[in-house]
């Protein structure tokens, strides 16, 4: 559930200026000697694949961080950061719904089905205080996604063929706020809260044709057209990082 405006803008505004806060005051308080000391990968030329950890203790499972199909992060600097999540879908079904009368296998209905979809977001994240024992992170960058779904369905008594096709697109900003800790050099955890601002707009189309027993034929065509801004806001997503 979408959370109010205002609460959503509050959030925007003041964790991140929170988070700040305290890791500037964490790079003031850092020594010459425990910088040398650190133990991680936030080097220049690092990369990270990145995953969520979902599930309970008992039945814990590895998705990528963004919910796409690829989740990587790439090192620009110690304390800056290039990451990326791609996902592509693709689905086509052919079900034929049947049933048995007098012993003959009868065709109830032809149900066809085809999907495609791409989405990305690009984050350039930064650290402030890339030595600290607990590195605070915040990120922002564009994102976009696009889909296409049809289905169609024919009866064959009495006769009827109707189809559906959506198309949407969706542009916005995200941004995340989150810790990493590094248990070892190349493996850390890290736990985030993201927000996105995002404009999408919908087109669909329905058609349907239909032959009565007379051969009179009905063809009913209708679109519709939705167009949406929206404030939204994640749950807070635990992860962990592999670096190479």
């Amino acid at each position: 559930m979408k959370e109010p405006v205002t609460t959503t803008v509050w959030r925007l505004i003041a964790v991140p200026l929170l988070c700040t806060l305290l890791a500037a005051s964490a790079l003031a308080q850092e020594s010459e000697e425990a910088h040398n000391n650190r133990n991680n990968s936030l080097t220049k030329g690092a990369w990270a694949f990145q995953f969520e950890i979902v599930g309970d203790l008992f039945n814990l499972d590895l998705r990528n961080l963004f919910g796409t199909t690829l989740a990587l992060k790439k090192h620009t600097s110690n304390s800056s950061a290039l990451r990326i999540g791609l996902g592509l879908g693709f689905n086509l079904s052919d079900q034929d719904r049947t049933s048995e009368q007098d012993g003959d296998t009868v065709i109830q209905s032809d149900y066809d089905r085809n999907n495609q979809s791409v989405n990305i977001v690009i984050q350039k994240i930064f650290y402030p205080a890339p030595t600290a024992d607990v590195k605070f992170f915040y990120g922002l960058g564009p994102l976009a996604s696009f889909n296409h779904n049809k289905t169609t369905e024919e009866r064959p008594s009495p006769t009827r063929w109707t189809s559906s096709e959506t198309y949407s697109w969706s542009v916005g900003v995200t941004g995340v706020l989150g810790v990493e800790w590094f248990p070892t050099r190349s493996i850390s955890l890290l736990a985030e809260y993201g927000s996105d601002i995002q404009y999408e707009w919908q087109e669909r189309k329905n058609k349907s044709l239909r032959t009565y027993p007379d051969d009179a034929t009905v063809l009913s065509i209708s679109e519709d057209k939705y167009k949406n801004f929206s404030l939204g806001t994640s749950s807070v997503k635990v992860g962990l990082s592999v670096y190479f």
